[in-house]
């Protein structure tokens, strides 16, 4: 489904955004009011107001066109039949309002350094299914931020008009020799594992899409997914689109074996970019596997991730290589509380001038979550060590401590922002010591559609920070407010 000819409606959506938030709150009140539990984990199920029995909260998912809401679920908005033969339509969305504070912006910059400034974002979809097989599913969105100072100002990832996040046919759930087809084809999200190398980008105002084709196949314990797409540029002010110089496209295949492994997940992946005529030309294929599992019968967990890199930039070979490992514990107490030590590798370039490139492309990430929330750094030639700490003080509480420590893969290399941009070049500096971050967050879900999330972070600049640039302590905090419904 071509969404490129779509016209913004900024108030028709603002106002549909006000009717549907009138009618989830409600929905949410007089649920707590009857005391009638909502859905269980894992099924986004949930009772009526008419059935007694007790049930755990909804989960929502991060991508909202998998969810699978049962008719008369509460807590939506449910038009059109209650049968799988009928058109019926369920309609969802949020809002989330967030507040940000720097001290010494990415270290100190030139131009403004200390900011206060908000950001909020409004989504509603529409989930129409015409039969049990065939549905169209559309996702709008809105963002704005406001009195932003800092370089770069009111960004792309910051700010869209109202515009098309997911809008897209599909056919689904197939039968075909033992598996479940489904397949997809317009502008949609797209999210790989945990995220390291896909996703939809939750933390930032303006979340990334895809346009292209998706096609799914499911077993009982495995599942094969192949896509063939190309990036959305965020225009702010004007039509999004999908970038013609680029196109992504690959596959992964994930499998759930009943012992020793709790899964494993292989992807294969290409990017090619046509880049501008005073550019070279790239072509970057990524291979990897992700594997996690307990160790034995104790309650340590461990998680595995490796990939590779081939390809050409111009006239230059690429051979980059990735690595990531995650050892948790985690104790059975009212708490919940656990410990990760994690270590995160991805490679750089070994020499100033030839004909072989080494540096990671960190491709299409959900990088707030890695590499420290300050989001500093991107990851490419850097090595980072971590100690995570989480404990649960109350039920609708989560708390995290992290620390983290950061050196450069090849001191012939220099360092690439958050955004996969160039942010620090080698200059003459030998040193590895990037620095060293501390964080602390906390969530609190209030009901299962409110959530308040605040954080700051710490970043501290090593040697080679300053003797390449400005290296001030940077200072990041934040205080989120969402609704979900």
């Amino acid at each position: 489904m071509s969404v490129r000819s779509a016209r913004r409606r900024r108030p028709t959506l603002c106002v549909a955004g006000t009717l549907i938030f009138a009618v989830a709150v409600p929905v949410d009140a007089q649920l707590a009011a009857r005391r009638v539990p909502t859905a269980r984990p894992g099924t986004d199920s949930a009772v009526t107001t008419r059935t007694p029995a007790a049930r755990p909260a909804p989960v929502f998912e991060m991508v909202r066109y998998r969810e699978e809401w049962p008719d008369g679920a509460p807590g939506r908005l449910h038009l059109g039949a209650t049968n799988a033969t009928g058109l019926r339509m369920v309609l969802g969305g949020h809002v989330r309002a967030r507040a940000e504070h720097t001290q010494n912006f990415l270290g100190g910059v030139s131009g403004v350094r200390n900011d206060d400034f908000g950001l909020f974002r409004v989504h509603l979809h529409a989930d129409v299914r015409a039969t049990a097989y065939l549905r169209v599913f559309a996702e709008g969105r809105w963002a704005e931020v406001r009195g932003r100072a800092l370089p770069g100002g009111s960004r792309a990832i910051d700010r869209d008009a109202p515009d098309w996040l997911n809008a897209f046919a599909e056919v689904r759930n197939v039968p075909l020799g033992g598996a479940r087809l489904t397949a997809r084809v317009g502008r949609q999200e797209l999210l790989l594992g945990r995220e390291r190398i896909v996703s939809p980008l939750d933390w930032v105002n303006s979340r990334r899409t895809f346009e292209g084709a998706v096609v799914e196949a499911r077993w009982a314990r495995v599942a094969v997914t192949v896509f063939r797409t190309r990036p959305v540029l965020i225009a702010s002010t004007r039509n999004d689109r999908a970038d013609s110089a680029t196109t992504f496209a690959g596959g992964q295949l994930s499998w759930r074996p009943r012992k020793h492994v709790t899964f494993i997940e292989t992807y294969l992946l290409h990017r090619e970019a046509r880049a501008p005529a005073a550019a070279p030309r790239e072509q970057r294929t990524t291979v990897g596997t992700r594997l996690a599992g307990p160790v034995g019968t104790t309650r340590l967990g461990w998680e595995i991730e490796a990939g590779r890199q081939l390809g050409q930039l111009g006239t230059d070979d690429i051979a980059a290589t990735m690595f990531v490992s995650d050892l948790t514990h985690t104790w059975k107490s009212a708490w919940a509380p656990s410990v990760t030590a994690g270590l995160d590798y991805s490679s750089g370039t070994a020499t100033v001038a030839g004909a072989r490139i080494g540096t990671w492309n960190q491709l299409y990430p959900l990088a707030h979550a890695f590499m420290g929330f300050a989001d500093l750094l991107g990851r490419s030639n850097v090595i980072e060590q971590r100690l995570v700490l989480q404990a649960s003080p109350a039920a609708k509480l989560r708390l995290r401590a992290a620390v983290h420590a950061f050196q450069r893969a090849q001191i012939t290399d220099g360092l690439s922002a958050v955004s996969g941009a160039p942010f620090r070049a080698a200059g003459t500096s030998t040193a590895r010591d990037i620095g060293g971050e501390a964080d602390l967050s906390g969530q609190y879900r209030i009901t299962p559609h409110w959530r308040l999330d605040a954080g700051v972070s710490r970043f501290a600049s090593g040697r080679f920070m300053r003797e390449t640039g400005p290296a001030e302590p940077y200072t990041w905090g934040f205080l989120s407010f969402t609704s979900i419904f």
